[in-house]
């Protein structure tokens, strides 16, 4: 019977393929403590809707990198 216990490289891949993720994430989140100037806030949150709009195009065309 297979046990359903990831190897140790398995292990190390997914941790390597999420550390980026989360250290972006962090900052993102990190971002309305560090900024105390309602301008840059402001230009920082219209950059990432963008950003996110950008990507939704590109998924909805199917030109999206897979």
């Amino acid at each position: 019977m297979p046990s359903h216990v990831p190897n140790s490289s398995g292990l190390q891949r997914l941790i390597a393929q999420l550390a980026p993720l989360l250290i972006v994430s962090a900052v993102v989140f990190a971002l309305p403590v560090l900024l105390n100037n309602d301008f840059l806030l402001n230009k920082v949150a219209r950059y990432l809707v963008l950003g996110i709009l950008t990507v939704s195009l590109g998924l909805s065309w199917g030109s999206a990198a897979s």
